[in-house]
This record gives C-alpha cells, sequence and structure tokens, in this order.
C-alpha cells in the first residue's frame, strides 16, 4: 500500500508492506534552509500508542558520552535522512505518522509546520501471494537488548527459549506448518522437493498430514555427502522410511545439486499452492540468514511446479531434465516478461536466463534491488559498472571477493578486492556486506551471531530481483537460484517472475532495505572507529543536507525515487 501528503513545504509518502512501512521525505529548497532533520511521531488507534520514533546518533552538544542501548527520540535528535524505515509495524493494523521538520540548534530546538500520512500494513494473508521473511538479523541491537549475549540454542530458559525463536521466525516457520496443515484429510496431497529437510519439527508435521489420511511424497537431496546423511537421520526419526519409491524419493542424478525448497498442495487431485522461495528446512534456513517463504495460490503455476516435481521424482539426469524444464517453460526475453506470474525451473541446456535476468536489472529506469548470497556474476559485474540513472542496490554476504581463485564467470574482481570500495565513488551503486558488532563500541551493544549458518552463508540467503518497485509495472524475481551460471543450467532450481503486481513488490521492497539499511549501518560503524564524530548527528544542516541535494549523489537520486513531491 501507499500513501503521501505534503504542506507545500514539506512532503512525506508511505510505503507499506508486512512488517514495514517506509517512508520517504522530502522538502522544497526554501524549507531545507537550516534543516537538521525530522522528528517522527507514530500514532496507532488499535495499540492506542502515539509517541516519537527513536534513534541511535543523538547531538553531541547534548549527549557527548552516548552509552549502549541507548535510543533517542527523534523530536530532540532527528533523523537526518530522506528515508526511514519503521520495521516494528504489525500486519493489517492502521498507523497514522505526523513528520515535523526540524531547526535552531541542538540546545534551541525550532519547529516547522508537520505534515501527516496514514497507511495500512499489509494483512499476511492475501488470495494469490502470501510473503513471509524470517528476521534474519540475530546479530543486531534488538537482539542484544531483548536476549543479550547467548546464541539462540545456549539459552535454558524454557519461554525465553520459545520466544528468542518466535522473535527469529517472524511468521516464517508459521506459516510453512500452516501451508502443511490445509491438508486435513483424504482429498488433499503433498508434494515435497527439498534440499535440506533437517528440521524435525516440519517434517513431524509432514508426517502428521500423512497420518491424518493425506497423500505426502517429499523428493530429497542424497548426494552422500553430510546434507544427505542429516537428511535422512531426520527423516527416518519423523517416521518416514528412507527412498522406499513411494513416499520418499532420492535425487542423486542432478548435475549440480538439488537446490529446490518448495512444497505443493493438492485438493482433489489438482494442484493448487505452492510454498516455495530461498529456505532450507533447517534451523539456520528458518531462523538464522535471512530467507523469505512465498506461498502462491494459482493453478496455472501449481500445474507446472507439479510437473517438474513429476520429472524429479524418476531422478533424471542433467541432460533428461533440461529437456522436460524447458518444455514446460522456455526461455522468456526480458522485453517479453507477461504481465502476472511465470516460473522458470533449471537446469536449462544453457545459462541464457541468466542473461535475461542482468537485461531485467538493466533496464531499470530509477531503481533496482538485487540481493546475492554467494558471488557476482560477471554479466552482473559488467552491469554494475556501467553508468546510469538508476540507483542499484546490492546486498552481499561478503564486502571482499574470496582470495582464492574459482572456476568459471564469478571471479569479477581482483583477488581480495573490496566490493564497497570498489563502488564508492559511483553515484548509482550501494553495495551493503554482512557484518556485525563484535563488542561493545560507544553507544553499540555487543551482536552474537546465531551459528547456525557456519562461516560462509551468514547473513542473507535469499535470491531476489527487483525492477522499478515503486513503478506501476515493478518487476520481482525470486525463488532458489542465486543468479550465477551453475544455478542456471546445473542445479535443481525454481524461480518465480512478477510482474506488475504493486503489492509483491512492496512487499520485498521493504524487506529489501530492512535488510540492506541493517548491515550498511554496520558497515558504517566500522568506519565510525576513526571518525569520532561518526555516530552523532550533525549540528550544521548543510553537512547532512549536501549529498541530499547534489544531484550526481546517490543518495538524491534515492531521495528522488521515494518523494511523493508537491502535487498540486
Amino acid at each position: 500500500m501507499r500513501n503521501g501528503n505534503h504542506n507545500g513545504r514539506i512532503s512525506v509518502h508511505a510505503i507499506s508492506r508486512n512488517h514495514v512501512v517506509i517512508l520517504g521525505f522530502d522538502a522544497t529548497d526554501e524549507a531545507m534552509q537550516g534543516l537538521l532533520g525530522f522528528g517522527i511521531r507514530r500514532s496507532c488507534d488499535a495499540d492506542g500508542e502515539s509517541y516519537f520514533l527513536r534513534g541511535y546518533k543523538p547531538f553531541k552538544e547534548i549527549y557527548p558520552q552516548p552509552k549502549p542501548g541507548v535510543f533517542y527520540s527523534s523530536f530532540e535528535h532527528p533523523i537526518q535522512s530522506f528515508i526511514w524505515g519503521d520495521y516494528t509495524v504489525e500486519p493489517g493494523k492502521t498507523y497514522v505518522y505526523e513528520v515535523v521538520p526540524v531547526y535552531g540548534k541542538p540546545k534551541n530546538l525550532a519547529y516547522g509546520e508537520s505534515v501527516k500520512v496514514e497507511i495500512q500494513a499489509e494483512p499476511l494473508e492475501n488470495d494469490e501471494h502470501e510473503i513471509y521473511f524470517n528476521r534474519g538479523v540475530a546479530a543486531s541491537q534488538a537482539y542484544a537488548i531483548k536476549f543479550g549475549e547467548k546464541k539462540p540454542d545456549k539459552i535454558t530458559d524454557p519461554q525465553l527459549h520459545k520466544d528468542v525463536y518466535e522473535w527469529l521466525s517472524r511468521g516464517l516457520f508459521e506459516a510453512i506448518i500452516k501451508f502443511i496443515e490445509q491438508a486435513q484429510d483424504d482429498t488433499f496431497k503433498i508434494r515435497a522437493a527439498l534440499y535440506e529437510l533437517d528440521y524435525l519439527p516440519v517434517m513431524e508435521a509432514l508426517k502428521k498430514a500423512q497420518v491424518r489420511g493425506t497423500d505426502v511424497k517429499i523428493i530429497y537431496h542424497d548426494k552422500e555427502d553430510s546434507q544427505a546423511h542429516d537428511n535422512e537421520t531426520v527423516l527416518f526419526n519423523a517416521g518416514f522410511s528412507l527412498d522406499d519409491k513411494n513416499t520418499t524419493f532420492a535425487r542423486r542424478k542432478s548435475g549440480g545439486i538439488f537446490h529446490n525448497k518448495f512444497f505443493i498442495l493438492y485438493k482433489d487431485d489438482e494442484p493448487v499452492q505452492v510454498f516455495t522461495g530461498s529456505t532450507n528446512i533447517s534451523e539456520g534456513g528458518i531462523f538464522g540468514h535471512s530467507n523469505v517463504g512465498h506461498c502462491i495460490k494459482n493453478q496455472t503455476i501449481a500445474e507446472k511446479y507439479h510437473q517438474f516435481w513429476e520429472a524429479l521424482k524418476t531422478d533424471p539426469s542433467q541432460s533428461d531434465l533440461d529437456d522436460i524444464v524447458e518444455n514446460i517453460q522456455p526461455d522468456i526475453d526480458a522485453d517479453d516478461f507477461p504481465d502476472g506470474v511465470s516460473v522458470i525451473f533449471s537446469p536449462r541446456k544453457q545459462d541464457t536466463m541468466l542473461d535475461t535476468y542482468v537485461k531485467a536489472f538493466s533496464k531499470a529506469q530509477s531503481l533496482a534491488n538485487l540481493t546475492l548470497p554467494f558471488n557476482i556474476d560477471v554479466r552482473f559485474m559488467s552491469e554494475l559498472e556501467r553508468k546510469t540513472e538508476a540507483v542499484r542496490y546490492i546486498v552481499l554476504n561478503k564486502d571482499k571477493e574470496p582470495d582464492k581463485k574459482k572456476k568459471g564467470t564469478d571471479i569479477v574482481l581482483k583477488e581480495g578486492m573490496d566490493y564497497v570500495q570498489h563502488f564508492r565513488a559511483d553515484g548509482d551503486v550501494y553495495i551493503a556486506p554482512g557484518g556485525f558488532i563484535e563488542k561493545d563500541w560507544e553507544q553499540w551493544m555487543k551482536e552474537t551471531l546465531t551459528g547456525f549458518n557456519g562461516s560462509t552463508v551468514q547473513y542473507i540467503h535469499t535470491k531476489f530481483l527487483i525492477v522499478d518497485a515503486l513503478s506501476d509495472t515493478p518487476l520481482v524475481i525470486t525463488g532458489s537460484a542465486n543468479f550465477s551460471a551453475p544455478s542456471t543450467d546445473s542445479n535443481d532450481e525454481n524461480m518465480l517472475i512478477i510482474k506488475g503486481n504493486k503489492r509483491v513488490a512492496d512487499i520485498y521492497l521493504g524487506e529489501f532495505f530492512r535488510i540492506y539499511d541493517h548491515l550498511y549501518f554496520r558497515y558504517i560503524v566500522t568506519k565510525f572507529a576513526t571518525d569520532s564524530e561518526g555516530g552523532f548527528l550533525e549540528s550544521d544542516s548543510q553537512k547532512w543536507l549536501a549529498s541530499y541535494r547534489n544531484p550526481k549523489s546517490s543518495k538524491f537520486k534515492k531521495r528522488r525515487v521515494f518523494s511523493y513531491g508537491f502535487p498540486q
């Protein structure tokens, strides 16, 4: 949902998602004179609450030695940004935001005329798309304040243990169980294709569905590695036999890896819904690094997944499977994406769909967003090097190319080169790498990773691309494939292409910036270590406003993209 308002001097644009409201501010040249930032009052009648949102940065003149874990009211310590995300809203509730321009001096503030906007956070339930992102940020100030320094699985208090897992899930685990529990009797069927299925509660939910009379069948990764061992252990513990060719089917002949993570729901033998996305059915997938579960209620798409699942059941070779998947859905050019939903399965005979994804990314007129849990393919890198009017935002797990050379097209920079530094001078590209605050430092508390995700993919695991999210014809591409050559022409994968659905684009965009802002903030904090003023607000308005007023700056472009403007 989107709404906006202005008073002739200040404007506010609200874009809502399930758990997120993004606010884009703008100001006339006159209103920018002496502007110290914005105070933001949030009101919600359903909660009976009305208060000013808070931030981490104070004015040094007021708090010269800020303490860890302390937040500061934006009424007295205004937000010095033209874009702000409220990541504490609840789905379905209506909020009113009153934005107040702040002027004067830190110890003698003055306030201009405010402007209000009302917006409802998107409900989770929907007739076609239900989208669930986990928290994905255990290493956060919020976790440190709520749960301390202990990793989730080390918390022994039963209620606190339950609370921390619910907080990390943020509805994702519950959505998976809800999807399965729709199957209440023998008029339903469930089909699953899972790379990782070692989180026992989900397998137990499938077993309970089977006991209720539902026909349950599961294809699972089984290439004689540690993941295969974990899969078989949990299947057995949940009460399933192994590779019996009736309920369970081992996938061994995939050319790359069997990387799918989807369920299909059938009613009266007709496929009616699919639950897909980037989420492995593991503790790390659900409660650790950032992931999405996307439930799509579209019988045409569900039928295509059914055809794909039936092909996978026979454990075909790569050469046999790529013929099948291209018959289900041939390649699509980025200029020819139809309105609505399409689905692309892998492996394919060639990696031309990767070229299509890059082309779609290149067509952005104002804004493009991309999450890459592994490396940047050379084709995306070439596109990022190109100057454009659009602002491109990328989220990565690591800020550097690995020192060890790799085969294929993922080598794109010099060994060990820093992606963020490489693009710093570019006014079009913003990159946020994974990171966390490893010890108490000034006003920030020590943060703790969950420990669920090893050392390679600790922060993000989503694979989605958004093009011109705020336009009338936004594009979202999302699924299991990593936007790499192997995920296109070797692995078993699935990707949704969703064109023209503003609600879907709004949800993905809000969650993108929630993770982007979280990680980029931590990147900036590491820079503060050599900048004694970095943790404070600017008391000179022109210092923080300069980049937002410079047409060559990415902040200027971002302000323009999110602005509601001043319509007559």
